[in-house]
């Protein structure tokens, strides 16, 4: 598992603490891929990327990054401990 900011490498069942604390009622967007590129999490909302390890704001850029399309994921105000499934 990687744990740099802005990139996650998991093997496939493995789990990942992404931030700690509270975090009900935030925003967050993502995006996600399994091996070769397939299958494809993906949205609406399209960013440049990097290609290494980011900790970014929105419409930050580089030259070498890919515009990729993110999926908002709203985390209820309810909720401590929030889990995303990629199947």
């Amino acid at each position: 598992m990687s744990t740099q900011p802005g990139q996650w490498r998991l093997a496939p069942g493995a789990t990942a603490k992404v931030r700690s604390g509270f975090v009900g009622g935030s925003k967050f967007f993502f995006y996600a891929h399994g091996e070769g590129g397939s299958p494809e999490w993906s949205g609406p909302f399209v960013t440049n990327l990097p290609q290494q390890a980011f900790d970014w704001c929105w419409n930050t850029a580089g030259s070498s990054g890919t515009n990729r399309g993110l999926q908002k994921l709203i985390v209820p105000t309810t909720s401590l401990d929030h889990t995303v499934v990629f199947s």
